[in-house]
């Protein structure tokens, strides 16, 4: 393997262990994916120690001449085996992952997952530091000033690229669907505010490594070097914070703490692995900006110079179809939108030679992308009365464009349009929101909740069956969609029963969802308040009416009841994300006590996941059937509940 490859290796478990770590920190991710052992997290957590010593001997294997040099990189190369071995030897006795929870030493693990990454980094620039030193920019103002022209020229060519690319792809992300406000009209108006914000961010690229290397132009290249590397670690850490910490509710310290050692450990592991390279093959480079991408290309274009622009343009492609099919605050999508732009701008810049934009020509390019981004914003709220059509309105044509383009999802939401006039505000609103609103690591005391004082029993209290079916769509059964013809028994079920058409849920999540609905109330944003039984009135009315309870108890619902009062489990043993209908429902029939006049009351419940998206990913149509204008594979099992329920019932 080659040293490279055996980086991304060590890296890859590294970002996996850290991934869970953070995962684990976020109250909503842990009760979510890690608890129920979603995507396979039961399995690493459980593998974790066992992949450790790979891990660490790939470490190793990559250091092998550090450890054989002289100097400080040898005694660091060193310290990392030893260190790492000891760790190693203590996760052995004490398995780590498997005990974590969503407090703040699942930070502090996602923190130490990332330290060997920034320590092999180290080591990489400690070996290539002198030739570091021995590098110089050019004094001559000229070169000075082609270099920078190059900046502009790859940073304008990217903004065209990127808009180019996603104009292309975005009728084929609306294939099937109608857009009266995406016809010829509203396509143009796409295409070219999405190419005026792309070049607007690019200029600021652009600009703020211009005025960079302007700052830093008589400091030594290491100087140079580490201001530019800064500059990065700022801007990724920006970029992970808003689009990672904010979605994961963490609070202000650990939402910056994580970032910023998220950033430091992708900007010191990519510079690491490139500033080595340079070192081997002793080129001379005009910028630090040359170790991050590439210098000035010495010869013509050929066809490796075109391969990675149709490798980024099938990424686009393949981020989209992903993010179509799992993905979670379009956290996957945007995640790959701005890693395409990184490795957009450095293929341009692989591309561009050293050329001269004449000063007039560069204030000029730097100033129009921000003068029609002014206009736009003008005729987004002005085109109704300057525009001969009144019904045309420029602003939902974009809300829709933003729907099927990705990368104008991402650029208009960064310039803070996307909700518009005063996004910017409502933008930081909803950041303080999610910073804010979650009670994670808060120690909340449960209130005690009674509707009725004092609760007595009924005199006839009715059998109740609560089915709580994760990720069922209305619009996928016939009573509340009359296209739909797969669900008969429900139909017939609806016809002697009240359907409500206008029930909306507490909260956007199955986590917060379920408490509310067993206390019927809106309870506060924390998973979970300990204990929650004084506030659970749907198992106080079981109770006092002496129900006999036949449940699912899955990992949200064992936070819930009152643990001295165990019901009839079904799904003994099962994972709660392997819950299936139709094999609860016949478990739940096996358990039915027998009826008599005089008999208690009967409680069942249980919680479905057959729809749930992680299952839904592997799911298959049975031969013969079809589901035209549907989703085949969620539709072919909601055909398969219906059936269950209806000979349940």
């Amino acid at each position: 393997m080659t040293r490279t490859a055996l980086r991304v290796a060590c890296a890859a478990y590294c970002v996996l262990t850290a991934a869970y770590a953070v995962l684990t920190a976020s109250a909503f991710t842990y009760q979510e994916i890690i608890r129920p052992r979603m995507f396979g997290a039961g399995e690493f957590s459980r593998w974790h120690g066992v992949f450790y010593w790979p891990w660490l001997a790939l470490a190793l294997l990559d250091l092998r001449r550090s450890l054989g040099s002289r100097g400080r990189q040898r005694s660091f190369a060193w310290a990392f085996a030893l260190v790492w071995t000891i760790v190693g030897a203590t996760i052995a006795i004490h398995p780590l992952l498997p005990a974590l929870a969503d407090d703040r030493r699942s930070i502090v693990v996602a923190l130490v997952a990332l330290l060997p990454l920034v320590w092999l980094a180290l080591i990489d620039h400690l070996s290539a530091y002198e030739f570091l030193r021995r590098q110089s920019s050019p004094r001559d103002s000229s070169r000075r000033a082609a270099i920078e022209s190059r900046w502009l020229v790859a940073s304008l060519g990217s903004a065209a690229f990127v808009t180019l690319v996603y104009a292309a792809l975005t009728p084929i992300a609306m294939r099937g669907a109608f857009e009266p406000e995406l016809m010829t009209a509203g396509l143009g108006a796409g295409l070219v505010w999405n190419a005026i914000d792309h070049a607007l961010i690019f200029v600021a690229v652009f600009l703020a490594l211009a005025v960079s290397a302007r700052i830093v132009a008589r400091a030594p290249f290491v100087v140079q070097y580490a201001a530019f590397g800064a500059l990065l670690i700022a801007t990724l850490s920006l970029i992970v914070q808003r689009l990672i910490c904010d979605a994961l509710g963490f609070e202000e310290w650990a939402s910056g703490l994580v970032a910023a050692s998220c950033a430091t450990t992708i900007v010191g592991t990519w510079g690491g692995l490139r500033v080595r390279r340079r070192a081997a093959s002793n080129v001379q480079l005009d910028s630090p900006l040359d170790v991050f991408f590439c210098p000035p290309p010495s010869g013509g274009l050929s066809g490796r110079h075109v391969a990675p622009f149709v490798a980024v343009v099938l990424a686009a492609w393949g981020v989209a179809a992903v993010s179509r099919i799992l993905d979670w605050d379009f956290l996957l999508l945007k995640s790959g939108v701005i890693v395409l732009w990184f490795a957009i701008f450095g293929t341009m810049l692989r591309v561009t030679p050293l050329l001269r934009v004449s000063d007039a020509w560069l204030a000029v390019a730097c100033a129009t992308p921000l003068a029609a981004f002014a206009s736009d914003t003008f005729m987004q709220r002005h085109a109704p009365r300057v525009m001969r059509d009144p019904q045309f309105s420029v602003r939902r044509a974009l809300d829709r464009y933003v729907v099927y383009n990705p990368a104008f999802r991402v650029v208009d939401g960064t310039l803070g349009r996307s909700l518009g006039p005063g996004a910017a505000g409502q933008s930081a609103f909803l950041r303080f929101l999610r910073a804010n609103t979650g009670l994670g690591g808060e120690r909340v005391a449960p209130v005690t909740l009674d509707f009725v004082e004092p609760l007595g029993p009924a005199s006839r209290p009715p059998h109740i069956f609560l089915f709580v079916i994760d990720s069922l769509r209305p619009d996928y059964l016939s009573p509340y969609n009359p296209a739909v013809t797969f669900t008969p028994r429900l139909a017939a079920f609806a016809t002697d029963a009240l359907v409500f058409r206008n029930a909306f849920t507490r909260y956007g999540g199955t986590g917060l969802s379920l408490p509310a609905i067993w206390t019927g109330a809106v309870g506060v944003h924390k998973q979970y308040v300990q204990p929650f039984w004084p506030m659970n009135t749907l198992e106080k009315l079981l109770n006092a009416n002496r129900y006999r309870r036949v449940m699912s108890v899955d990992v949200i619902m064992e936070q819930l009841l009152r643990p001295n009062e165990p019901p009839i489990e079904l799904d003994r043993g099962v994972r709660t994300m392997d819950y299936e209908m139709c094999r609860t429902l016949e478990e739940l029939e096996a358990n039915i006590p027998a009826m008599s006049a005089d008999a208690q009351p009967l409680f069942a419940y249980s919680l479905p996941q057959d729809l749930h998206v992680s299952n839904i990913m592997s799911a298959s149509v049975p031969a013969g059937e079809s589901y035209p204008g549907f989703h085949a594979p969620y539709a072919a099992r909601v055909r398969r509940i219906d059936r269950c329920f209806g000979r349940f019932v």
